[in-house]
């Protein structure tokens, strides 16, 4: 699942959760997948992005592509039900696996204690990652990655992103849409006027 369009080819499931807001204010997203054999690995960065691990230097990886509608703090969580020691990492404009320390923005390896994005909680027992009051800039692309901590490592995980003071949204940030029709119909109109 290295975007979404192979995230849906790997059967992962999609849910948006849209918050007790009026239409078009913040609202969250979630997701389910699964790290396997399939996937492509990396040599991951750091929890902190200033160095290449050189404990995960063979980890499988997942990517979704996000972006936000306004700015502001975000929260990005991800619970693994298996019990398996996940990372999860947030890169701005572009991820490149080949340099993962390049447009780094945001990590975590472990986390204990309550979710708010997602339901229930992380403790001992039962692995999660969670990267609070990420400052997110509205249309600009971001990646959340999940991954392991160790290398080889596979199984289920559940993430989720939200939070905000606006909407998540799961894709890669539309181009701007250039009004083409509307200008060829004024020059056309000109054209008519200087004809008569």
């Amino acid at each position: 699942m290295k975007c979404l369009n192979s995230a849906l080819r790997a059967n992962v499931l999609v849910l948006t959760i849209i918050s007790a807001c009026p239409f078009g204010a913040a609202q969250s997203v979630v997701w389910e997948g699964e790290l396997d054999s399939h996937d492509t690995s990396f040599n991951r960065a750091s929890e902190d992005g200033d160095k290449v691990s050189f404990i995960g230097t063979n980890v499988y990886y997942d990517t979704m592509p996000f972006y936000v509608s306004l700015d502001g703090k975000y929260t990005f969580e991800c619970f693994q039900p298996e019990g398996w020691d996940g990372m999860i990492f947030v890169y701005n404009t572009t991820f490149d696996p080949s340099k993962p320390l390049k447009n780094w923005c945001y990590g975590n390896d472990g986390y204990e204690g309550d979710f708010s994005v997602l339901d229930g909680h992380s403790d001992e027992e039962v692995y999660g990652s969670r990267i609070e009051d990420m400052s997110l800039k509205a249309g600009v692309q971001y990646y959340a990655v999940t991954t392991s901590f160790y290398n080889y490592s596979t199984g289920e995980y559940n993430d989720g992103i939200g939070d905000g003071p606006g909407r998540v949204t799961l894709g890669v940030v539309p181009e701007p849409v250039v009004a083409v029709p509307f200008v060829l119909g004024l020059a056309s109109l000109r054209r008519r006027r200087k004809s008569r």
